[in-house]
């Protein structure tokens, strides 16, 4: 196995226990920073769809498991990771606004996908997820600079 491989799975674990141990217990207006969602979307923009899938499919079942939601997270983080490398693809440009953008959109396409899941299967109402919905994509972009230099380190060669 690569080593690359090893540092994703690696950071991927780190993440996940960072997630749960210290990001969970942090809320702003009923919104909670989701790293993992941040990642899947940084691995999509800097490595392309396949990349962002990939990731998305792997850090989502890592939050389906501690969780127990099924595959809930696992459809999502994928469809996020997917949709940042998909749009990133299609770019001309590469300048770190039009990256921010794009992730902008990514996490909006998720938590629209999280917000009709449970609304769809959960029964919550769509009121109670519009403060998630517009605030949780903004917090969580702010650790995506700091998360595309750790996917830098996490994948150089070596």
């Amino acid at each position: 196995m690569n080593l690359r491989y090893l540092r994703f799975i690696a950071f991927s674990l780190v993440l996940v226990t960072a997630q749960s141990a210290v990001f969970s217990r942090i809320s702003f207006f009923g919104a909670y920073p989701d790293l993992m969602l941040s990642f899947a979307v940084v691995c999509g923009l800097m490595g392309g769809a396949s990349s962002g899938l990939a990731a998305g499919l792997f850090l989502g079942s890592l939050q389906d498991t501690i969780h127990g939601t099924g595959f809930m997270f696992l459809l999502g983080l994928g469809f996020a990771g997917l949709i940042s490398g998909s749009i990133k693809g299609a770019v001309i440009r590469d300048e770190f606004g039009v990256s921010i953008g794009i992730s902008l959109i990514s996490m909006l396409s998720f938590h629209l996908f999280y917000a009709a899941v449970f609304k769809y299967f959960g029964g919550y109402d769509i009121p109670f997820l519009r403060v998630s919905l517009f605030i949780s994509p903004v917090i969580n972009l702010l650790f995506v600079p700091v998360l595309i230099e750790a996917y830098r380190k996490v994948f150089r060669d070596g």
